[in-house]
């Protein structure tokens, strides 16, 4: 973790057999400002068989890219795969392989995070992108729609998160120092979970 401080963010996508998707991800990370943001972009390869790796190098030349393979199955072997690795930024950034950022996205994260040096944990809104098809109306569903979609909207405002609300797994970031005693998310599920609570219990 000596490393952390040389960049500011670093954003870890852990994916498997979606090159598709991910390009669109990645396009909208390097598409976003990043302004005199020191950024990096780890893809964690799940051990794919289709173009993931050959996707992820092509936009090496737009934006900072590490590419990490780990063979064991699962999104969580993936994450802590690319936490032992380590180097990485003062903010550590989770985010799905099949969600695009809003062109303000890092200023965004590193914005809130200066806003509130006391909170080592944050989230953003997560707006849903329905593709041109009929919706059922169940997924409209204020109580099924976070759980089904990871679908987050605490409103425009800063605020603390509450009894009853949750992080969404697809999109969070915390401060890097609170990996510094070896800290890792657990195998088993819902994970993600209880790394928030290990982050709480402090």
């Amino acid at each position: 973790m000596n490393d952390r401080n040389a960049l500011d963010i670093s954003v870890l996508i852990c994916t498997f057999n979606r090159a598709g998707s991910l390009r669109e991800t990645l396009e909208s990370l390097a598409e976003a400002d990043r302004g005199n943001l020191s950024v990096e972009v780890v893809v964690i390869d799940n051990n794919s068989s289709d173009r993931t790796r050959e996707v992820a190098e092509a936009f090496s030349e737009r934006i900072r890219i590490r590419i990490l393979t780990q063979s064991r199955p699962g999104k969580i072997h993936s994450l802590n795969h690319a936490l032992d690795v380590g180097g990485l930024g003062a903010l550590v950034v989770l985010l799905d392989d099949d969600m695009s950022v809003h062109p303000g996205w890092f200023q965004g994260v590193k914005s809130i995070s200066n806003r509130h040096p006391d909170c080592d944990y944050f989230t953003g809104r997560t707006i849903l992108s329905w593709p041109d098809c009929e919706v059922p109306a169940w997924a409209h569903h204020r109580f099924l729609r976070p759980w089904a979609f990871s679908f987050i909207d605490y409103g425009d405002q800063d605020v603390a998160v509450k009894p009853g609300q949750w992080l969404s797994g697809n999109h969070y970031w915390f401060r890097s120092k609170v990996l510094e005693d070896g800290r890792r998310f657990l195998d088993f599920w819902n994970s993600e979970s209880n790394f928030t609570l290990q982050m709480a219990e402090e």
